[in-house]
């Protein structure tokens, strides 16, 4: 546990401070979804910490819904939080939480103001002033992190590559996809 509730900056700067101790001649940052948001951010505010980054079912940026999708988001995070307050019981509470939350809500136990606070961040503006290689590795069937973002994602980071690999899931990249993923990390170690 950190010592307070840290966002994604005070992990980067945790992260730099490490890689700072290490012989190593050059740095890829390899991350899956939240371990992207820390990445982005070592690379905006340590960019000699890292040769480059690659980013798979990156998170960082902030959903595009339909009306419809934001109404019902709207909707049940009022309702929860409406039914939170009237909640005095732990217990209770915990059942609320695990009726409303997402599953990574539900898990994250003493570590959910972290994970709130990071859902919450908007890395535009750091995705913006990355200069090292970037490689944005998306699953098509991603629910998560959708595809979407790594356009996004793309148009914002200069010197980037997105690739879109079918048939997988925020999770099933890193099992099923894994050889795609080799591939690609390959690549980009031998072109840096």
């Amino acid at each position: 546990m950190p010592p307070l509730d840290w966002g994604t900056a005070d992990y980067a700067d945790a992260a730099a401070e490490m890689l700072r101790g290490l012989p190593a001649k050059r740095t890829i940052w390899i991350g899956h979804s939240y371990g992207c948001r820390v990445g982005l951010q070592l690379a905006a505010r340590h960019p000699e910490s890292v040769s480059g980054l690659l980013l798979i079912a990156a998170a960082g940026l902030p959903r595009r819904r339909t009306l419809v999708q934001k109404i019902r988001r709207m909707i049940r995070i009022g309702t929860y939080k409406g039914m939170k307050a009237l909640i005095t019981d732990a217990g209770k509470l915990e059942e609320l939480r695990k009726r409303f939350g997402s599953a990574d809500y539900r898990a994250a136990g003493p570590m959910r103001p972290i994970l709130v606070r990071a859902v919450n961040e908007d890395l535009s503006a750091q995705a913006a002033t990355i200069s090292c290689p970037v490689n944005l590795v998306y699953g098509s069937l991603d629910q998560d992190t959708p595809p979407e973002l790594g356009v996004r994602f793309k148009d914002m980071i200069g010197n980037s590559n997105l690739s879109v690999i079918p048939e997988l899931d925020h999770y099933s990249i890193l099992t099923d996809g894994k050889y795609h993923v080799a591939r690609i990390l390959d690549k980009m170690m031998n072109g840096i």
